[in-house]
C-alpha cells in the first residue's frame, strides 16, 4: 500500500519519528539515572534530549497526517491508523507537560522535576502502544511497502525476520535509541565549536556516544539473527550492504569513543571528524535498512493468494 509522503519510495514519517523515539527514551534515562547518580550532567542530558524528542515528533506529524488520509477509509489500515495518531497526540501532551515541568527546575530531584519524571514515565509507556501499532502499519497492514516483485509466489512477504515479537521485528524497535543518540552527539559536537562553554558540551556529547554504542550493541544481535537468514536469499544483497554500512558506522563511533577519552593532543577534532565519517556510513545504513523493509519487505507479514495459474482462464 503506497503511502503520498515518501521519498524515493522511503516513507518519510517512518525516517522522522526515529527521532522522537530515540530521543525521548534517552530523555527518560537520563531521568532515570539521575536518581541515583547526583550529577547534573544526566539531568541535562534529559532535558535536550527532550526537546529533540518532543520538536522531531511535531516534524513527523505533517507526513504522517498526509499518509492517513490517503488511506482507505474505514480499512483495517485506516483503524490501526487513527489509533497510532490519537496515541501519538497524547504522548506528545504528555511530555510537553514534562518538558514544562523540567523547565520549571534548574536542578533534579526537585519537585517539579519529579512530575516531569512522571509525566515523562506516562508518555515512555504511550510511546510503546504509538511504537507497536506503528509497527502494524508496516508489518501488518504492508503500508508504505512496495507490491511483491514476483507476483507467481503462493506467500508474499518473504523473506520473514527470525527475532520478533508477535510478528513485529525486533532489530527496528530498537535501532531508533542508538541512531538517534548519535545524532544528537553530533549536535552537541557542533555546539563546542559555535557556542559557550565547549567543556560541558564536549561531556554531553561523550555521554551521549557512550549510551549510543551501548543502544546499538542490543540492537546488533537481532539484527544480526535476522541478517544470517536473509542473506542467502535475493534479498541478502540489500541487507549486506545495510551490514557493511552500519560495521563502518560502529567502527567510526568506537573511534570516536576511544580517541575521546585517549588524552592525545586535538582528541576531540580526532573524535569530531570520526563522528561525522560516522554520520556518513549511518546515512548509508539507515537507507538500505529502509529498503529492506519497504522495498524488499522483509519481515512483513505474508499475504495468501492463489497462484496465478489457478487465475487463468480455461
Amino acid at each position: 500500500m503506497i503511502t503520498r509522503a515518501t521519498l524515493k519510495g522511503h516513507p518519510i514519517h517512518s525516517i522522522l519519528v526515529v527521532l522522537p523515539l530515540g530521543a525521548f527514551s534517552a530523555s527518560f534515562v537520563g531521568d532515570l539515572v539521575s536518581f541515583w547518580i547526583q550529577d547534573p550532567i544526566w539531568y541535562w542530558l534529559g532535558w535536550y534530549n527532550l526537546w529533540v524528542g518532543f520538536i522531531g515528533g511535531l516534524a513527523a506529524v505533517i507526513p504522517g497526517l498526509i499518509d492517513y488520509f490517503s488511506l482507505p477509509k474505514e480499512s483495517a489500515a485506516w483503524r490501526t491508523a487513527f489509533l497510532h495518531a490519537s496515541l501519538a497526540l497524547v504522548m506528545l501532551i504528555l511530555f510537553f507537560i514534562s518538558l514544562l515541568q523540567h523547565g520549571s527546575s534548574t536542578a533534579p530531584l526537585q519537585p517539579a522535576w519529579k512530575l516531569g519524571f512522571l509525566f515523562s514515565l506516562m508518555g515512555i509507556l504511550v510511546m510503546l502502544a504509538v511504537g507497536w501499532f506503528g509497527g502494524s502499519l508496516v508489518y501488518k497492514h504492508q503500508v508504505g511497502v512496495q507490491p511483491p516483485k514476483d507476483l507467481d509466489l503462493e506467500t508474499l512477504g518473504e523473506p520473514r525476520s527470525i527475532a520478533n515479537i508477535k510478528g513485529h521485528p525486533i532489530h527496528p524497535m530498537l535501532v531508533p535509541i542508538p541512531l538517534t543518540l548519535f545524532l544528537v552527539s553530533v549536535l552537541f559536537d557542533l555546539f563546542v565549536l559555535f557556542g559557550k562553554d565547549a567543556a560541558f558540551w564536549e561531556r554531553l556529547a561523550f555521554y551521549e556516544l557512550s549510551l549510543s554504542l551501548g543502544g546499538a550493541a542490543l540492537a546488533f544481535f537481532p539484527g544480526m539473527i535476522d541478517a544470517f537468514h536473509v542473506l542467502p536469499l535475493p534479498a541478502g544483497q540489500t541487507v549486506g550492504k545495510h551490514v557493511i554500512a552500519i560495521a563502518l558506522f560502529l567502527s567510526s563511533l568506537t573511534i570516536s569513543l576511544v580517541v575521546r577519552v585517549s588524552g592525545l593532543p586535538f582528541a576531540w577534532w580526532v573524535g569530531f571528524i570520526a563522528s561525522l565519517v560516522g554520520l556518513v556510513f549511518l546515512a548509508i545504513g539507515g537507507w538500505f535498512g529502509g529498503e529492506n523493509v519497504y522495498q524488499e519487505r522483509i519481515g512483513v507479514e505474508k499475504e495468501r493468494v492463489q497462484a496465478r495459474a489457478e487465475t487463468l482462464p480455461r
